[in-house]
């Protein structure tokens, strides 16, 4: 228990740097242009403009909105309170499933994990800032995860047991619902949800009988009637043929298939080569952790019955529907814009390899001690030695982490401050003047567009419309 405490709140800390660090967050690129037009259309009017003739994701351009009406104030705190809520989520889904491992839940441990979980995934992304401290990024690629993390978790939920009439009549419709709101966020997080719930369609049918097979199919089969729909929107979308006719030509499908597995290739070696040793502790803490508190048999029914099934689920299932979810997620891309994903797409592979390999190792961990039952003292005395061994190995790498994320503070605090002054000054100007008004290009450590010494520029009307000004110009 103690370990886990431990874990849990040493991984607290670069977490909390990280929401430390996105306090300093601003509008940038992309938000002003959403803003400006808000401003200009109105809040139905600018949802109509963005999928007439840019994009057809309609759950990202309302929440944006809906974030931009409440103001540039609400920014700096959205990175902390994804944040809060991917750890609950994370967490949730870790409860689940060591009840479907028919284990003792914990909840001491499955906060621990999900620390793990997060932490790696973000150690794993190239730019943090543009998934998690950057508004559209954020609302774009990382707030869907955590709304993927928390259907999964639902998923479990409703399929621990035999759901009575009413359960069911509400849960089935909402499975839909929240796949169809869920997809329309980016057509990568479309193709992801699209192939998860059909691959686990199949899976139910075939490892599920009789009435649970009847009723998870139910739910799962109302997400992917939800999920097809929303990627239907998101491709007729309007918009669609602007933003193709800026890209360069889409591949074949073979060529698709091929450049895609190749990306795959190349995300793997990136990401072993990155922080080896946290991808090999993503594995053997929670493999560690589940051998140590597995307390015997949870006495509620299992998602699966039949041995057969809870060994072939975990051990071999979770291996495949990972690179599935990693391919999914990085094919979109190669057909978009014909070359591997931008880094701020990259948090979703990243994410889907981390959560995999965690689930993976606790189910190892929980398996092989019910398999064995090993009640030997030394057993256990050896396998606690060595979870403590990887949880001071752990605190390492987090300790490394948190002190070079501590190190960006002071140039994220000189950009907020600075920006926060050329935010004042755009301000008070109340009227159009006929020259372009000069003010600071800011540095940021998002690598993303900045105003710049001509007016047309794309960033500078949208930063002009954003204050309602004539036009803008870098000083």
């Amino acid at each position: 228990m103690w370990a886990g405490i431990v874990l849990g709140a040493l991984m607290m800390i670069p977490l909390g740097v990280h929401a430390y660090l996105g306090g300093f967050a601003r509008y940038i690129a992309d938000d002003f242009c959403t803003l400006g037009t808000l401003r200009r259309l109105g809040f139905f009017g600018s949802q109509v403009n963005w999928y007439e003739n840019w994009s057809g994701r309609f759950s990202f351009t309302f929440i944006v909105n809906l974030t931009q009406l409440a103001g540039a104030k609400l920014t700096p705190i959205l990175p902390a309170l994804a944040l809060a809520l991917w750890l609950l989520a994370v967490i949730f889904l870790i409860l689940r499933w060591q009840r479907w491992l028919q284990t003792t839940a914990s909840i001491i441990l499955a906060f621990a994990l999900s620390g793990l979980v997060i932490y790696a995934t973000l150690e794993g992304s190239p730019n943090v800032y543009q998934s998690l401290y950057w508004q559209t990024g954020m609302l774009t690629y990382t707030l869907p995860l955590i709304l993927f993390t928390a259907y999964l978790g639902w998923l479990l939920f409703y399929a621990d047991g035999f759901p009575d009439k009413t359960r069911q009549s509400w849960a089935i419709p909402a499975s839909g619902i929240a796949a169809f709101v869920f997809g329309g966020f980016s057509e990568t997080y479309v193709s992801v949800q699209t192939a998860l719930l059909i691959a686990l369609f199949i899976l139910s049918t075939i490892m599920l009988r009789g009435k649970k097979r009847r009723q998870v199919n139910a739910f799962l089969g109302a997400g992917i009637v939800g999920s097809l729909l929303a990627m239907l929107v998101i491709v007729i979308a309007p918009g669609n043929l602007i933003r193709r006719g800026l890209m360069p030509p889409s591949p074949a499908p073979l060529e698709l298939i091929k450049k895609s597995l190749y990306d795959v290739y190349i995300f793997s070696v990136i990401s072993f080569r990155r922080q080896p040793y946290v991808v090999a502790l993503s594995i053997i803490l929670p493999a560690l952790a589940g051998f140590l508190t597995y307390q015997g048999p949870n006495p509620n029914k299992p998602l699966c019955s039949g041995d057969w099934a809870r060994w072939l689920f975990p051990l071999v299932v979770i291996p495949v529907l990972t690179a599935g979810l990693i391919l999914a997620s990085i094919m979109p891309s190669e057909y978009a814009i014909s070359s591997y994903p931008d880094d701020r797409v990259l948090i979703m592979p990243a994410y889907f390899l981390f959560l995999g390999m965690t689930l993976w190792g606790l189910s190892l961990g929980t398996r092989l001690r019910s398999l064995f039952v090993i009640q030997r003292d030394w057993v256990l005395s050896i396998t606690s030695l060595a979870f403590g061994l990887s949880v001071c190995a752990l605190l390492v790498f987090g300790f490394v982490s948190a002190r070079t994320l501590a190190g960006q503070v002071p140039i994220a605090r000189q950009y907020a401050q600075a920006w926060d002054k050329r935010d004042r000054t755009l301000k008070t100007i109340t009227e159009d003047q006929d020259e372009p008004i000069p003010v600071p290009s800011l540095r940021h450590m998002g690598f993303l567009a900045e105003i710049g010494y001509d007016s047309n520029e794309w960033i500078n009307r949208c930063v002009a419309q954003a204050y309602g000004v004539g036009a803008v110009v870098a000083k």
